[in-house]
Parts: C-alpha cells; structure tokens; sequence
C-alpha cells in the first residue's frame, strides 16, 4: 500500500461486514511427556485473547486510520461476551469517530467460533476449534433482517464495503445478495475476501480477494508458477463472475492483480 493511498483510507468511512470469530493464544513450555499417552505436556504461562475473523479485519483498518463501522452476529456465548469486550477496548483506545459496533447483533441460535492456539517454543504445537456441531451456523432469519436493516442505515455515508466472509453463517446467499444489490445501488465499491468454492455468491462485486487454494477451488485451474497460469485463473473469474478487479494471493510470491480490460500487475 502507497502513502497516498493510506492518506485516502485515513479519511474513509468502512463497512465490514462478515464473520467476528475469537482468536485465543496459550502460550507455554514443554520439557516432558505425559505419563497417560505418548503425548506433550503444555505448562501454560501465559494466554490472551485477540479478535479473529472479520472482527480482525476491522482492527486493522483502524489502525491504518480508517473508521470502521463494523457489522456483524455473535451468540450469548463466552466467545460473544469476549469479542464485544474486546471492540470496547478496542473504541476506547482509538476514539469512538473510529469505531461504530452497533451493529454486532446478538443471535441467541448462534454459536461464536473460537480458534484456540497453543505456542510452546515460539511453535505452534495444537490448534483447537470450538464450533457449531453438524457445521450448522447459519444466523437466524431475525438476525439476518436486523443486520440488513443496519447495513441500510449505514451505507449511504460509507465510502467502500469490506465483505469478510470465513463460511461461518453470518454471510448468507440471501444476505450477501442484498448487501451487493444495496451496494450498487448507492454507487459503493465492495471488496470481498472469499471462502469455499461457490463464488457464485459474490457475483458483480467491485474486487474479489481470493488465495491461491481458494482460486484453485472456485475455478477447477491449477495455478502454476507461470503468469499464464494466474491470468487464466484470473479470466474465469472476472468473466463467470461480473467482477472488476481480481487479486490473487500468492503468499510469499506476492500477489497478482487483474482487471477486466486485461491490465495487470504481479507483485
């Protein structure tokens, strides 16, 4: 990112929109192994707990000077309970102009995922998942309403729609299809970050944000190290899917940035 284009997102007003999940870290030490199974014992030193998500997306528009207004549904969970915590924190750090939470709706159907991360030796040993059985996390419909009704408030003094999907329930087709629909209408640019591989879902968005796994899936094209490989996956999607602009991570390659007049940039 250019200085100028941090001068830009200092002045702009962000709506994120996805799902908040809660990232929890245990950190320890580990000099013997259990006398129950062949396993590590983690003696804890210290833990703590961070936002996860899309709930971290917003975080870190903040801190680039960005005000964010942050749109989303947690259950009455220990998870919820924390993240909301958390966004306080986070408000009362930067200023209220930076942070809008109003509208983090509570689901009481809702279950809050929590990632948990266990570090002994500066090496992740264990990563544990706290989810919905069944992977059933779709929102209710009441909550969907109240969350649509709060994107409607908001959208006219927006200047970009951040959408964050991590294929947790808050995103559904229905909802995503009236927050672009919405989007369009009131001339909003919209970014996603995708998840899964039904992009149908993310059709005529402004910039779509895949991985290269993620490209991979949603397109059926293996992705080489040839430049060939990332504009063909790049043509499928921009076409299939009405988008603008396409930018494909690579990890440590960088990023391959394609429009839909064919201009590109490997970086």
């Amino acid at each position: 990112m250019t200085a100028d284009q941090i001068n830009k997102l200092s002045s702009s007003k962000v709506i994120v929109i996805g799902d908040f999940l809660l990232d929890r870290y245990i950190w320890g030490k580990v000099d013997r192994i259990s006398p129950e199974a062949p396993i590590q014992v983690l003696k804890v030193q210290n833990e703590d707990s961070r936002l996860g998500g899309a709930a971290n997306v917003a975080h870190n528009l903040i801190t680039l000077g960005a005000r964010v207004i942050a749109l989303s549904v947690i259950g009455p969970d220990y998870a919820g309970r924390k993240i909301l915590a958390l966004l306080s924190a986070v408000a009362a750090r930067w200023g209220n102009p930076f942070l809008n939470f109003k509208g983090v709706i509570t689901d009481k159907q809702h279950i809050t995922v929590i990632k948990e991360r266990m570090i002994a030796h500066n090496q992740q040993v264990l990563r544990v998942d706290k989810e919905a059985e069944n992977d059933d996390y779709s929102i209710s419909r009441i909550a969907e309403r109240k969350l649509l009704a709060h994107f409607r408030r908001y959208i006219k003094d927006a200047d970009i729609i951040i959408i964050s999907d991590y294929n947790k329930g808050v995103l559904t087709k229905s909802l995503l299809s009236r927050v672009i629909s919405l989007s369009h209408r009131h001339n909003k640019k919209i970014l996603i970050g995708p998840k899964g591989r039904d992009f149908s879902k993310y059709h005529s968005a402004t910039v779509l944000v895949p991985n290269r796994s993620e490209t991979e899936e949603a397109t059926g094209l293996e992705i080489t190290q040839s430049i060939d490989s990332y504009k063909t996956s790049a043509n499928y999607l921009l076409r299939k899917y009405g988008l603008d602009i396409v930018v494909i991570t690579l990890g440590q390659k960088g990023l391959y940035l394609q429009d839909k007049k064919g201009n590109c940039v490997y970086d």
